[in-house]
């Protein structure tokens, strides 16, 4: 992240900040097979994703209807309400 390693899966991110596949990962089969799913896919308007390079920026933080999980925030308060 922005020409640091980072370790931690669960960092948040901010608008501007870059993540990029390290050279040495880049033949990992994880990767490969990521590499071959996104060609087919819409990139979101918040992100911008350099394919070839493997790397994509955070340009704004998402809005709530960009959001594309069907979560049912209703039974989340609901639950935590006990």
């Amino acid at each position: 992240m922005n020409g640091r390693a980072l370790n931690i899966a669960s960092a948040q991110l901010r608008p501007g900040d870059r993540v990029d596949v390290r050279e040495r990962s880049r033949k990992l089969l994880p990767i490969e097979n990521a590499q071959q799913l996104v060609q087919g896919r819409a990139v979101p308007e918040w992100l911008s994703l350099d394919a070839t390079k493997l790397s994509g920026t955070i340009v704004r933080l998402p809005e709530r209807n960009e959001m594309e999980s069907a979560v049912d925030e209703q039974l989340i308060v609901e639950y935590y309400s006990r």
